[in-house]
């Protein structure tokens, strides 16, 4: 699950987002780690309610208000 955490935040923004000002904040091994459990949770979550995971990205060059 570790590899999952170091290859998602190149993919997902809200976890991109989390793993970056984590690892700013405790490190890069306690953030992967924080990483994999956010990740965890998430699939816990889709399974146990039985619905599709949720996917929302943002595009590039797109400020937030």
């Amino acid at each position: 699950m570790v590899e999952a955490a170091h290859s998602r935040p190149k993919h997902d923004t809200s976890i991109s987002r989390f793993h970056h000002s984590f690892s700013q904040r405790k490190g890069k091994p306690v953030a992967a780690v924080a990483t994999v459990r956010k990740l965890l949770l998430r699939s816990y979550s889709v399974l146990k309610n039985r619905r599709a995971l949720a996917i929302r990205r943002r595009c590039p060059g797109t400020v937030r208000a």
